[in-house]
């Protein structure tokens, strides 16, 4: 059976058997006589001399492409080896190049090849740590200058409302405010365009300011409030049209809702030392998520147009007497004073300029020619206007 099988077996022609021979010789015996051969005309020990002796030789067959890269550096390299062990180390270097490495070694330098990467990858993580920290400084500066900028911009507008105040008349209707906001840690004041919404709040915080001690903190975003707001320190907030200017605000809403909690926790934690008072109009205020948003937080409405709180004819004369002369008062007639809501804006916006009675009323007639003019003669500025207007007043540098 073995016979067979034996038999069965391809015989190799004379060409194959002396091709295999062949490769026998070259691969796995010439290389060992060569090098018996080599070292008995040229000793390792002295190698290195005959080369440096053949430098010029070898330097030509490098030039003619006979010798590889590879080979170069091998015949002639670098002598940072020599000069950190001399020439023993050099020649122990290079039996170690040229031979071949046991299970043992093999593990030493697979162990070394894995510290090695290792150590890459830390320079890798090093590099990236270094890059976020200087990342991390430049938003730290940015921060610190922004936070200068801050203040003096809420000091430019405290200031503002400082120079406006001169001329407030504090009405029935801001003095029961002012008990509310006393009262509770929340209120919003509500009405019409030009009724003094915004001055009473500015009045209130300057109250508070100037009587007890209070730091006037007016702000734009609800997140702002955990931004600057501290417990142990007296703060008024003030926030003007609290959740749009023209219309509701969905992305203000939801910011104030989902910041409720801590918000919430806040006002609990300040107790009296925290008071927030912001101005809402009127189509604003009656939108659902504006009730929504006052149950939330337990707000308390101050409606300047609600029995309580609606300004008398006497009260508006007061008013008017703050910006204007009895003469002007006496030339637009009770009625016209009576039925305008916005009569504090108009009075103040007339004693900025010639006083005309018709201004008082039909007011949008002159604000609408005001504005068909400036589209004509200042379209930059007619742009900007209703940018603001698309973006309920709180346009961003970085969007424009």
């Amino acid at each position: 059976m073995a016979l067979s099988k034996v038999s069965d077996m391809p015989t190799l022609t004379e060409e194959e058997t002396n091709f295999l021979r062949l490769a026998n010789l070259l691969i796995c015996i010439s290389p060992k006589a060569v090098r018996l051969v080599f070292d008995k005309y040229f000793q390792p020990c002295g190698l290195n001399v005959v080369l440096n002796q053949s430098k010029g030789k070898l330097e030509i067959l490098y030039q003619r492409k006979f010798l590889t890269s590879r080979r170069w550096n091998y015949f002639i390299p670098q002598k940072a080896i020599q000069r950190i062990g001399g020439t023993s180390f050099k020649i122990e270097c290079d039996i170690l190049m040229s031979s071949d490495l046991d299970s043992s070694y093999r593990e030493v330098y697979v162990s070394f090849a894995q510290q090695e990467r290792r150590l890459e990858k830390v320079e890798e993580e090093y590099d990236k740590v270094d890059e976020e920290l200087q990342s991390a400084r430049e938003k730290i500066f940015l921060l610190e200058e922004s936070k200068d900028n801050t203040k003096d911009n809420l000091l430019l507008e405290v200031a503002a409302w400082e120079q406006d105040n001169t001329k407030f008349y504090a009405t029935s209707a801001v003095k029961a405010i002012l008990e509310k906001v006393v009262q509770t840690s929340f209120v919003v004041i509500t009405g019409s365009g030009g009724m003094g919404k915004s001055a009473t709040a500015y009045h209130i915080a300057l109250l508070f300011r100037n009587m007890k001690g209070y730091e006037i903190v007016p702000i734009n975003e609800p997140s702002d409030i955990l931004k600057f707001c501290k417990t142990g320190r007296k703060q008024m907030v003030i926030i003007d049209d609290l959740c749009g200017k023209f219309a509701i605000d969905k992305r203000i809403v939801s910011s104030w809702l989902r910041l409720k909690t801590s918000i919430k926790r806040l006002v609990r934690l300040a107790k009296d030392s925290l008071r927030i008072v912001a101005t809402c109009r009127l189509q604003v205020s009656k939108c659902d998520k504006f009730l929504k948003l006052k149950q939330a937080f337990e707000i308390t409405e101050c409606d300047l147009l609600s029995d309580e709180l609606v300004l008398d004819v006497d009260e508006k004369r007061k008013i008017g007497l703050c910006h204007l002369n009895e003469e002007c008062l006496y030339s637009l007639g009770e009625e016209v004073i009576s039925q305008t809501d916005m009569f504090p804006l108009l009075c103040k916006l007339s004693s900025e300029k010639t006083f005309n009675p018709d201004f008082f009323k039909k007011p949008y007639d002159f604000l609408e020619t005001e504005l068909d003019g400036m589209a004509l003669e200042n379209k930059e500025c007619f742009f900007g206007l209703a940018l603001l207007v698309l973006f309920n007043n709180n346009l961003k540098k970085e969007l424009i």
